[in-house]
């Protein structure tokens, strides 16, 4: 019954890949109206993980803060966005990729808890993070499975944030001590996971609590010590989110990695190449920023977007015709495009064709993207040019959002 409500729950969620140019203090300004929504921001950090979560209930958390060198871009990313205090800050583990800035985002806002795991670390990261919480006259409370944060109903929908792990009283690799964080708004959940490596992931499925979230932040950067297929089946994301530094010595994210996500079709998100990657859900699907690196599956919406059209002055007339009975729209009902997949060499182009199912649809207005500009770009027309050597995906959507069809594109 649960793998069934799963599967459908798959096929129901809302998701909208929609590319916004934004500067950093602009995506506040999203129509949805930010006060009703949950986002939860990936924040590009480097080579390192912070994440920061706009509750829907006026609330804010950050879980780890990134490393010492990135602190005041992200001191200036949560600023931007109004940020003065900071409700919940989780600091997963005391690796200084992830606390090395959250001392001096303690010294700047307003905090309200602090929770870190009860294990001490002979770093300078861990021993400023330690002081500055003190200097706050706030002590920490440990993170462990079953840690709720927040439990509570905003906007008629449930909104809670549990610790899943850590389960064990210790670990040989300290990246296990990271809690696995599951946050849920209405019916959308994320899981996030710090370094937590696979020993966690099995240990959270052994003790029989759900996993299952839409989006996944993928742990340790994309490394190899985590995201098993096994664990990757249990959480079944339409969406992964990779917190990685470009260029980074450590080679994340891995092939390996890559791969097991890619054959889940699951849409894949990157830092190091996208910058911050932005969620927001109303509670109902989600969504994202920018269109995702890797492209693994287009979920239709559950109903058209609906626009207000423009308003124009009537011209005076001295009779007033009666306005004919509209035809019933024709909906359409798929979008085929005369390549699946497509190689072209660098700076060469290639027209992709649409062919709209059934010819006679009512409105068959579509919308282009890459899945990486990068490599390769399409035109307002669906003309591809090959940017740089790599794969990129082009797609083709339905003015409605509900219909699509992608080629991959290999630039040579």
């Amino acid at each position: 019954m649960e793998a069934e409500k799963i599967k459908f729950k798959k096929h129901i969620i809302l998701v909208l890949v929609i590319v916004f140019l934004l500067t950093t203090s602009s995506f506040g300004n999203l129509s949805l109206g930010a006060e009703s929504n949950l986002q939860v921001h990936i924040i590009d950090v480097g080579q390192g993980d912070s994440i920061y979560l706009s509750l829907p209930n006026g609330e804010n958390m950050l879980v780890d803060g990134g490393p010492g060198t990135t602190a005041t871009q992200l001191i200036t990313y949560l600023q931007n966005r109004g940020v003065n205090t900071i409700n919940y800050v989780v600091a997963t583990h005391p690796h200084e990729d992830h606390i090395g800035g959250l001392d001096n985002v303690i010294s700047t806002f307003t905090i309200g808890k602090v929770y870190m795991p009860a294990v001490t670390y002979t770093t300078q990261a861990y021993t400023n993070l330690i002081n500055a919480i003190s200097s706050k006259g706030l002590t920490s409370i440990k993170t462990f499975k079953g840690v709720v944060i927040l439990n509570t109903t905003t906007n008629a929908k449930n909104l809670s944030i549990m610790m899943l792990s850590p389960i064990s009283a210790t670990y040989s690799d300290i990246n296990n001590y990271s809690p696995f964080i599951r946050v849920v708004y209405g019916t959308t959940e994320f899981l996030l996971t710090g370094d937590a490596g696979t020993i966690v992931e099995t240990e959270v499925k052994n003790s029989g609590q759900t996993m299952y979230a839409d989006v996944l932040k993928v742990a340790h950067h994309g490394s190899n010590t985590a995201t098993d297929v096994t664990f990757l089946n249990d959480v079944n994301p339409s969406s992964a989110a990779i917190s990685v530094g470009s260029g980074n010595t450590d080679g994340h994210p891995t092939v390996a990695t890559l791969d097991k996500l890619k054959a889940k079709n699951i849409n894949i998100f990157r830092t190091d190449l996208q910058g911050s990657v932005v969620y927001t859900t109303n509670g109902t699907g989600y969504l994202v920023n920018v269109v995702p690196w890797f492209v693994g599956m287009i979920i239709p919406t559950s109903g058209p977007i609906i626009t207000a059209a423009p308003t124009s002055t009537p011209t005076p007339t001295a009779t007033v015709s009666p306005k004919p009975t509209p035809k019933p729209a024709i909906h359409v009902k798929s979008v085929k495009l005369n390549k699946t997949s497509l190689s072209i060499l660098k700076g060469k182009t290639f027209k992709l064709i649409p062919t709209i199912n059934p010819s006679n649809s009512s409105n068959k207005k579509v919308t282009w993207k890459s899945s990486n500009v990068k490599i390769a770009s399409v035109s307002s027309t669906g003309t591809v040019k090959g940017i740089k050597k790599g794969i990129a995906y082009i797609m083709v959507v339905t003015v409605d959002g509900k219909k699509s069809a992608k080629c991959k594109v290999v630039v040579k």
